[in-house]
């Protein structure tokens, strides 16, 4: 089960690690090499793993570009 897809700029892809009814998801923005994890029910549909990816991400790079 497990998932690929890029969303906009981001590759994300949920790996195969199933704890009971939950996936650990991974994201990885393509230009700065950002990564963030996060778990979601298996039963997730893929824009909302895809929604929930893009706004952490956002969240990280926006958080990481003010520490500089």
């Amino acid at each position: 089960h497990t998932r690929y897809g890029t969303v906009t700029g981001v590759q994300t892809c949920a790996l195969p690690i199933w704890v009971g009814k939950s996936q650990k998801v991974t994201a990885v923005d393509e230009v700065t090499g950002i990564e963030v994890s996060f778990v979601a029910p298996v039963s997730a549909s893929r824009m909302d793993i895809e929604r929930l990816a893009r706004s952490k991400l956002a969240y990280v790079i926006a958080k990481k570009s003010a520490e500089s």
